[in-house]
């Protein structure tokens, strides 16, 4: 079969070019301190005494590209976590279709009893997808939230400066009465 010349005919052509999604964490309220940015974040809560409720901290997970974007879809990697730490998490599920501007419904959690002793170091890892639906998703760096927190023991007093003090006080008090009876 031969070639048909059809000759020349304009098309109009247009496309979008979304921005890649990003990520941003953000405290909204409550206890710890975070800080860092783009990959990795630190939530420090820094040292309480055993028996004592270190609080909880909420946070905010927003799709932060702006502009014709992707949506962000993740899972979050919750291994490092071992029984019996102190860190109590909410809202750490896997999402996607978030969309840009976007922050993850319900937020994270994360709280910190202070029931076990030592010093605790951990890792969420969340793995990121920039996804659009028109083509394959774009694997992203991971993002890491470090938690950090510290129990220790109920502080108890110095016996024997208690002791001490119990006995100058027995002393003055016979004193006292000695002088008293003699005069």
């Amino acid at each position: 079969m031969a070639d048909l010349a059809l000759g020349t005919a304009n098309v109009a052509l247009s496309a979008t070019v979304n921005n890649v999604a990003a990520t941003t964490l953000a405290k909204i309220s409550g206890v710890g301190d975070l800080s860092g940015g783009a990959l990795s974040y630190t939530l420090n809560f820094g040292t309480v005494v055993q028996g004592v409720n270190g609080g909880s901290t909420a946070l905010s997970l927003t799709n932060s590209a702006f502009g014709p974007a992707d949506a962000l879809a993740g899972t979050f990697n919750l291994s490092a976590l071992q029984v019996g730490d102190p860190f109590l998490l909410g809202g750490f599920n896997s999402f996607d279709s978030l969309a840009a501007g976007s922050s993850l419904a319900g937020g994270l959690t994360v709280g910190f009893s202070g029931t076990s002793l030592g010093s605790f170091d951990r890792i969420i890892v969340l793995n990121r997808l920039s996804t659009n639906g028109s083509g394959p998703d774009l694997g992203l760096a991971a993002v890491e939230l470090h938690l950090h927190g510290e129990v220790l023991a109920v502080p108890e007093p110095g016996t024997y400066g208690m002791m001490l003090t119990g006995l100058l006080v027995v002393m003055l008090g016979a004193r006292r009465r000695t002088a008293r009876q003699a005069a």
